[in-house]
């Protein structure tokens, strides 16, 4: 014969409210509900609490209480494995109801070796899980929740939407989850650490961001609406980040690698204080991609494509032109093997240009197709009817320019060598290499 133990080794909850005073395994014997209070208090560490898959409610009408409470100090908790549910709801702008302020809680020093998993929240007024930026949240779901969705130091395989704060906030790691903030004030994800995998949509304020971490990796954010960015961290890699509102669509204060940013607004698509390499930038009135380094990467902008201090193999487009020298394709102080194009106004502008090309639609005087201190082995080229020039320089060498009818195809004011400028007109050609023409 077995003992009771031995069959049931663990300890039921078959009424609320209830507290855990002592460690060992709990479970749930069917859904309850609460009227008011702490519907469940875990007050003693080494505690596992399984819900077995059944819901704990409450219909205080005024919340301002827990579905669990986890004690001050304690160690080596577990709770799995059912649902939470209040009943407060999100009209658009208030959250307001019935039920938990607060779906898993924690009070005040946060637990050691804390471990949630396969746990729903919804409608709650205040905190959806929180394990105050310590532990472990695995595949839970919240949805509507007051304040922050879910707080934990890891926070993996989760789903968190509409949360009047940030949807996910972790200490260290976010991983695989997806996240919808109501709030235009917050970050849906937001971690101190690194993010991969990640879906988020939100319409974030100034200083804020969709996701928002020190490494993001492989996530997709957007900003739809609001003036923060879609994705702001220290360095992110195979991203892509769509700003509907003001903000850009990626901003990184090291490096962007493989990504892909959008703005609508007035800022620029792809921000690198760093470097930007591989990515592509579409930007409204703002710039496509500014970066201190550019490398392989691809800028369109209604305004300026890419802005580098170094600009390599990349293309610049600025796609709608006003014949305004501030619509460029590239400006880079150093351009090496770039191609840059505008509607009307410079195409690749730069102190140090080898190897590049700048091509421009304009007919206004100063508007070069490559403009440059110093041309290597440079193409600048004018489309425009009449008064376009290609190429402009203090010093060219090996390089070439093509002017409209009266347009100079180039103008050099020290030194050129081996260069030659026309129109672009059929059968005619005109050098510009002065001061010293005979090196056309």
């Amino acid at each position: 014969m077995k003992s009771l133990d031995q069959i049931e080794a663990r300890t039921p909850v078959s009424s609320l409210p209830f507290t855990i005073s002592a460690g060992g395994s709990y479970y749930l014997t069917k859904s309850l509900s609460v009227s008011s209070g702490n519907a469940i208090t875990i007050a003693a560490s080494g505690v596992t609490l399984d819900l077995n898959g059944f819901e704990i409610t409450s219909t205080e009408a005024s919340p301002s209480h827990s579905g669990i409470l986890i004690n001050s100090g304690l160690a080596n908790i577990r709770i799995t494995n059912g649902q939470i549910r209040g009943n407060v709801t999100f009209n658009g702008s208030t959250f307001s109801g019935s039920g938990f302020a607060n779906g898993i809680q924690t009070t005040g020093s946060a637990p050691t070796n804390a471990h949630v998993s396969d746990v729903a929240v919804s409608g709650c007024l205040s905190q959806g899980i929180n394990l105050g930026g310590a532990g472990l949240v695995e595949s839970c779901t919240v949805n509507t929740i007051g304040g922050t969705g879910i707080s934990a130091d890891n926070v993996i395989y989760c789903e968190a939407y509409v949360c009047g704060s940030v949807c996910i906030s972790a200490s260290s790691n976010v991983t695989g989850c997806n996240a919808g903030a109501a709030s235009t004030a917050f970050a849906a994800i937001q971690s101190g650490g690194m993010v991969t995998g990640c879906y988020a949509i939100g319409s974030p304020s100034t200083s804020q961001a969709t996701i928002a971490a020190q490494i993001a990796r492989d996530c997709y954010a957007i900003a739809d609406g609001g003036a923060g960015d879609a994705l702001y961290a220290n360095t992110a890699e195979n991203c892509n980040g769509f700003a509907y509102g003001t903000g850009s669509g990626i901003h990184c204060y090291q490096a962007a690698i493989n990504c892909y940013g959008t703005s609508s607004g007035t800022a620029t698509a792809v921000n690198a204080a760093g470097s930007a390499f591989n990515c592509y930038g579409v930007a409204g009135s703002g710039t496509g991609i500014s970066a201190v380094t550019a490398e392989n990467s691809y800028g369109v902008s209604n305004n300026t494509g890419i802005v580098a201090n170094t600009a390599v193999g990349c293309y610049g487009s600025n796609s709608v032109g006003t014949s305004s020298i501030t619509s460029i394709g590239i400006s880079a102080l150093n351009a090496t093997g770039c191609y840059g194009t505008s509607t009307s106004g410079i195409g690749l502008q730069a102190n140090s240009a080898i190897n590049s090309s700048g091509l421009t639609g304009g007919n206004a005087t100063g508007i070069y197709g490559l403009t440059a201190f110093s041309a290597q082995n440079c193409f600048g080229q004018s489309t425009a009817s009449s008064g376009g020039y290609g190429l402009q320089a203090a010093v060219a060498s090996f390089c070439f320019g093509g002017g409209s009818s009266n347009g100079a195809g180039i103008t050099v004011s020290e030194i050129a060598y081996a260069c030659v400028g026309n129109p672009s007109v059929a059968g005619s050609e005109r050098y510009f290499c002065a001061p010293n023409p005979s090196y056309p």
